[in-house]
């Protein structure tokens, strides 16, 4: 019971704020002190957790608190203090009781301060020892990272010797922890650090700056960052212990991601803090260095005309990565390489499509950043009148690019690009259309941003293209409704009843969208209008998620009817929505039941022709599945047991299945012997 109680109070504590406990401390931190000393190891183990979550509840440190925590203060710190020092105890205490003691201390400690002499050399112990080291270590650095600044002076000299041979263990997640630490101690205590004490950890760390582990590489990059530019006297060795292995990692095709930013933060604060050897250009003629080497054709490059040239290779991957790495390439030097992105992209219209997806990581990449979006600014001009050129290319892949570039690009000035946007949705070609319509897609994210407030007064212009003349037209403005639907329901919410008519429209089958196409001496029924009802009925269980409470429900029901006997992937879908719906509005269901069971039957009694290959019968047991599947969820509902042609559909389906079984069976059975 004492164990059930804690976990409940643990569990209380995480997910509700602080402040509605103020008020019952006094009555709740008692029967947890004395749950700490209880004999029972689990029940201590318990309380412990507790006990940690309320000193984040009494002083929280991201919050302003009026609450007054020190009354509590004594009894916190010394009922934890008691199974600190305990040596006994068993291993999940001892790790508890390290990681209390560590969040005492972090947010409390400023009123602990005549006890930290008794309480870090406690914290050294444990570093020492190989049972508890790697907890010690993750509650030295909340310590460390306290806003309060505790003082760690005491056991700094002795800690970091120690810290330093844990970087030679095999033991990942104690070298994770540990450079973690390191650099904490670095940022927030580096007037307590002499050069002498950092040498002991500075000479672990190049046997790590390697591509093997490059997220160990990254923190020992971070590590060396923070030294660089507050203990730039510890680096007095840099270029002859560390870079050699610096640049064996700059060299690696592995070196990517936030290690490849960490290796450019490094070399940053080693030129600002002007070290001799290393300076601007001591380090570029390090970087330089390989290119001009007899060895250069050995090593990995990117270079202006050798990613071009991989645009002609016969593989699709080495393409793709070409592509890939000349928009990253060309974010080293705009003003080198956009220009020429863009006039190759005019100028070479086989290569048309895998330069704009180079245009789109340029756009992606700098738009992640202030800096980048200022850089960027002065181009949006210039790349936004190459993208016009291309709205209305045949290819639906190269629009649907260019699309995607024009959407996040006005992200990134949308009082000036929306209207301009806007203004194109007049424009008689259908494709620029599709374009246009296709592009506020990728405008609309399921976070706050700039453009949300000027999206709202404009969404139903782009909307409106639901009654567009053309069927392409019309079928990426329901994608469009579906991503706003879903990612932002507000822009659309209020447009419904305008939306959903359209939208209903486009769920029918179409017979003049239907026609045969002979394929030598067989004839191929095509269905213009599948993927635009596709789209339709995707629309639609968005809806289910986001906009119920705005559904004419009994409306949206006929539609889903008429689903259910439609073309398989909407099949499929339909039995998704019906699972649904009869989880939301069970009432409403019940009262449609008897033609939703219909189509259903339908789907489990057809058969498949005997003349049919594999995946027919494959795709009709996969269909039969899923409509039991929503049958199954039918029955959920109250009352629908009741419904004869229900319950008879899931007699005669289990009948169906258990007559299956007995046949498989059958056919497994040895054969008897007979003789002749």
């Amino acid at each position: 019971m004492k164990i059930d109680t804690l976990a409940f109070v643990h569990c209380l504590l995480v997910h509700h704020s602080g402040e509605v406990f103020h008020q019952h401390v006094g009555d709740l931190l008692p029967p947890v002190v004395t749950c700490v000393a209880d004999p029972f190891y689990k029940i201590t183990a318990e309380a412990l957790l507790v006990l940690q979550q309320i000193v984040k509840v009494i002083r929280p440190l991201d919050l302003a608190s009026s609450f007054d925590f020190t009354p509590y203060t004594g009894d916190l710190y010394h009922c934890t203090l008691a199974r600190l020092r305990a040596a006994d105890l068993d291993q999940e205490v001892k790790e508890r009781a390290i990681a209390c003691m560590g969040q005492i201390i972090s947010h409390l400690g400023d009123h602990l301060q005549g006890e930290l002499g008794t309480c870090l050399p406690i914290f050294l112990d444990r570093l020492r020892n190989e049972i508890t080291r790697l907890t010690t270590v993750k509650a030295l650095t909340k310590v460390a990272a306290s806003p309060l600044r505790i003082d760690l002076r005491p056991i700094l000299s002795e800690a970091l010797p120690v810290l330093a041979s844990f970087l030679r263990k095999n033991q990942r997640a104690l070298k994770l922890a540990t450079l973690t630490l390191l650099d904490t101690v670095v940022t927030n205590y580096s007037s307590a650090l002499s050069p002498q004490m950092l040498d002991k950890v500075l000479v672990e760390l190049p046997p790590l700056i390697n591509e093997s582990d490059l997220h160990i590489a990254q923190l020992c990059l971070t590590l060396l960052t923070s030294t660089a530019k507050l203990h730039k006297a510890s680096l007095a060795n840099f270029l002859q212990l560390i870079m050699p292995d610096v640049m064996a990692l700059v060299r690696s095709p592995l070196l990517q991601g936030g290690a490849l930013k960490a290796m450019q933060d490094l070399f940053e604060s080693v030129v600002r803090a002007g070290l001799p050897g290393l300076g601007y250009q001591d380090i570029l003629t390090h970087l330089l260095a390989p290119l001009v080497s007899p060895q250069a054709s050995n090593i990995h490059k990117q270079l202006k005309e050798a990613v071009v040239a991989s645009f002609s290779s016969p593989s699709e991957e080495v393409k793709s990565a070409a592509s890939y790495a000349l928009g990253h390439l060309s974010c080293g030097n705009l003003q080198e390489y956009l220009p020429f992105v863009l006039s190759e992209i005019e100028a070479n219209p086989k290569r048309q499509y895998l330069l704009l997806h180079s245009l789109k990581e340029i756009i992606s990449l700098q738009s992640k950043s202030a800096e980048g979006v200022k850089v960027l600014q002065g181009f949006v001009s210039d790349i936004w009148t190459q993208l016009f050129r291309h709205t209305e290319c045949v290819e639906e892949g190269t629009r649907n690019v260019v699309a995607e570039c024009l959407g996040k690009l006005t992200l990134i000035n949308p009082s000036a690009l929306l209207p301009k946007l806007q203004e194109s949705l007049k424009t008689d070609s259908p494709m620029m259309r599709t374009t246009i319509v296709t592009a506020i897609k990728f405008t609309i994210s399921d976070q706050p941003t700039a453009i949300d407030s000027l999206l709202r007064h404009s969404i139903g212009d782009f909307l409106s293209t639901l009654q567009d003349p053309d069927l392409n037209v019309r079928r990426v403005a329901l994608v469009a409704f579906n991503s706003a639907a879903h990612n932002k329901p507000s822009l659309v919410r209020d447009l419904l009843d305008t939306i959903l008519p359209q939208l209903y429209n486009e769920t029918k089958v179409r017979k003049e969208l239907i026609r045969e196409v002979e394929m030598g001496p067989f004839k191929h029924t095509v269905d213009d209008g599948l993927d635009i009802r596709k789209a339709a009925f995707e629309c639609m269980y968005t809806l289910l998620e986001t906009c119920l409470d705005r559904v004419d429900i009994y409306v949206f029901l006929e539609h889903v009817e008429g689903g259910l006997r439609d073309h398989y992937d909407i099949k499929m879908l339909t039995y998704l929505m019906l699972t649904r719906l009869a989880h939301l509005c069970p009432q409403a269901v019940l009262q449609r039941l008897e033609r939703l069971v219909e189509p259903l039957r339908t789907t489990v009694t057809t058969k498949v022709k005997a003349n049919s290959v594999k995946q027919e019968y494959e795709k009709q047991d996969e269909l039969k599945r899923s409509a039991m599947r929503a049958v199954a969820a039918l029955l959920t509902i109250p009352d629908a047991d009741k419904n004869p042609q229900l319950s008879e559909l899931w007699r005669t389906s289990n009948r169906r299945r258990n007559c299956s079984l007995c046949l498989r069976a059958s056919s497994v059975t040895p054969a008897r012997h007979t003789t002749p």
